[in-house]
């Protein structure tokens, strides 16, 4: 009878335990900016907002993008810290990348690197584009701390992303398809011709409003 009188307790404690080991608290996350030093150089990083909330980090599109035109999230720095940073090779970061380092498994890295850096024990992560691969990709190696994933203009299959860009393009007039097409086949993609294409294109298909 005294076991099963205290069960009950075992178990209310057993639970009590596990709760406590299960809500990691993150550190305090000041405002403010810098670099981090890792694998393949320094990363560039800044935390806006001192709400209370889960902290989100934020992966931003390319690769070859930066963090920049994601600014606007910024204004959800009233609920919770808002962490930017500029991939390995973009932005602010450094440039100088080994093609060797031009893989997924490596920006995985740097994702964790960059969560380690900032003691993130819990947070949200968001992805835009290139952002959502790296993001779903970083949740299959490392779930421990996610609460949750946002993924925002989502690309998580390479032939529909080939397959919709070519439509895309496609509605575009018969000659800046002509000149897209040659220069992609010439792989002269710094030719002010193509350039030129691709910014019509991106006007009319990608960017609602031109900086």
């Amino acid at each position: 009878m005294i076991i099963h009188s205290l069960r009950p307790y075992a178990w209310i404690t057993a639970m009590l335990l596990l709760m406590t080991g299960s809500c990691q608290r993150n550190p305090s996350l000041e405002p403010g900016g810098g670099y981090i030093e890792m694998t393949g150089g320094r990363v560039w990083y800044k935390i806006v907002g001192q709400g209370d909330k889960t902290p989100l980090l934020i992966l931003h599109g390319g690769p070859g993008a930066t963090s920049y035109y994601l600014r606007p999230l910024a204004a959800l720095g009233q609920e919770r810290p808002m962490i930017f940073f500029d991939q390995l090779g973009c932005g602010r970061s450094t440039l100088a990348m080994d093609t060797s380092q031009m893989n997924i498994p490596f920006y995985v890295e740097e994702v964790e690197q960059v969560k380690k850096a900032l003691g993130l024990k819990e947070f949200y992560l968001y992805g835009q584009s290139w952002g959502t691969i790296l993001a779903v990709e970083y949740y299959f190696a490392h779930p421990e701390g996610i609460k949750g994933i946002i993924l925002a203009s989502p690309a998580l299959s390479g032939k529909l992303w080939i397959r919709d860009s070519k439509l895309l393009v496609s509605q575009l007039p018969d000659t800046l398809q002509q000149i897209i097409r040659e220069h992609e086949k010439d792989k002269s993609f710094d030719s002010p011709e193509y350039q030129e294409a691709l910014m019509i294109y991106y006007r009319k298909h990608v960017a609602r409003r031109v900086p």
